[in-house]
């Protein structure tokens, strides 16, 4: 019987830097092939604000929004609770769909759409283990 430990990544989305304001995607880190994901989920630190009705998503090459499907930055507040992705909607995954496999090396990516962002900070959380 083999044995695998459960990784958890976690990688920060922020505003303040000039790279992930701007409309379009921006890299947040990979994955490695080979990654089972099997949890992943959001925690804002600071409001999102914008010029206009940014939306933000988050996902990875091939699927980006593939952990959070396109939303108005109203709804990324730092008021309290994490937005709950996997159990209850991320990419569609709850406890009895499939996991996501991933083939590949594939990148993180933070989707901006509509508008600039002017602030905002958050953290994306994924736990996967790995394929042997």
């Amino acid at each position: 019987m083999a044995t695998s430990k459960v990784e958890k990544v976690v990688m920060k989305f922020d505003i303040g830097s000039a790279e992930g304001s701007a409309i379009g995607a921006h890299k947040l880190g990979v994955l490695p092939a080979g990654a089972v994901i099997t949890n992943a989920w959001t925690d804002a630190t600071e409001d999102f604000t914008s010029g206009g009705s940014a939306t933000v998503a988050l996902g990875y090459t091939g699927a980006a929004a593939g952990f959070l499907a396109a939303t108005a930055i109203a709804s990324l507040t730092a008021a309290g609770q994490p937005i709950k992705s996997a159990q209850t909607a991320v990419d569609g995954i709850t406890e009895t769909d499939e996991y996501i496999v991933l083939a590949s090396d594939v990148e993180v990516l933070q989707t901006v759409a509509v508008a600039t962002l002017t602030g905002g900070a958050g953290f994306l959380f994924v736990e996967y283990v790995l394929n042997a």
